[in-house]
């Protein structure tokens, strides 16, 4: 989980949300089992909308599309997008030699890179009148600005005004999303099978379906970034068997004392929980 102004992403696999927690330097990183699927849920708690872009692995995941939140909102992304809907769900494998060989290595392969603007408040005036030193000449006006209404139909034959949750194409059009009720599993390959690596990428996995629609937005102000990375191997090199959510309790490795997630320091011996725990 990161929040940044005003502005919450996270990651979920099997519908829980993931803790994000520090190794001994520092760094952030989310755990995460190798073969496991996950979604991206954002939240919105600004009130305009936000304008979302996503990366993974240094790819776009949004087929050149990009998210729109609504105000006091929040949106789940199932997939890789491929024109107007996603397509395949999120999985999270181990980079093997093979697949460096094949693909290469990428500064940012293992994270997740969220860019959010949020849209520019509408500036509305009233008439505006000049006075001219010429009396026979007609005085300069202006008209107040308003805000084009959208309207668009839904599959149900429902009308709909400005879209929620929506995505926006190279060409200013946006696309409201429509989420569909999809499974996810957090099931681990088999070790015998995936050579020792210590890194992870994400590709296509399971047919996914969420559609999405066309919506108009104004103007951003500047994007801001959050970055989300994750691991399969833990700080002595073991594979993740499970992921940690913002409900698991950890057990310290020292005394076997069990701690709620966010604690960082056992309390039982003081063992660094969020260095040593898996």
């Amino acid at each position: 989980m990161a929040y940044k102004d005003k502005f919450i992403a996270v990651v979920k696999c099997n519908g829980k949300v993931l803790r994000e927690r520090k190794d001994a330097d520092g760094e952030k990183f989310i755990t995460l089992p190798f073969g496991a699927e996950y979604t991206l849920k954002f939240k919105n708690q600004n009130t305009q909308r936000a304008v979302v872009k996503v990366q993974i692995d240094g790819v776009d995941v949004l087929d050149d599309h990009k998210l729109v939140i609504d105000s006091n909102s929040e949106m789940e992304l199932e997939g890789f997008m491929k024109g107007d809907a996603a397509k395949a769900a999120f999985k999270f494998i181990q980079k093997t030699q093979q697949i460096s060989d094949h693909r290469g290595d990428r500064l940012d392969d293992g994270m997740i890179t969220i860019s959010f603007a949020f849209e520019k408040p509408v500036q509305t005036t009233g008439w505006t009148i000049t006075t001219d030193p010429c009396p026979w000449r007609p005085k300069p006006w202006t008209l107040p600005w308003r805000p084009r209404e959208i309207t668009w139909t839904t599959s149900c034959g429902q009308t709909k005004g400005l879209a929620s949750n929506s995505t926006v194409d190279n060409s200013g059009t946006l696309k409201d999303v429509q989420a569909s009720n999809t499974a996810f599993c957090c099931s681990v390959v088999d070790e015998q099978s995936v050579p020792n690596a210590d890194e992870g990428i994400t590709v296509q996995g399971s047919d996914v379906n969420q559609a999405f629609s066309d919506v108009h937005v104004g103007p951003v102000d500047n994007y801001q970034t959050i970055v989300l990375r994750l691991r399969g191997v833990n700080e002595t090199g073991e594979k993740i068997k499970k992921a940690v959510t913002t409900k698991t309790k950890l057990t310290c490795p020292t005394c076997g004392k069990r701690s709620r997630s966010h604690i960082k320091f056992c309390s039982g011996c003081g063992t660094n929980l969020q260095v040593a725990a898996a």
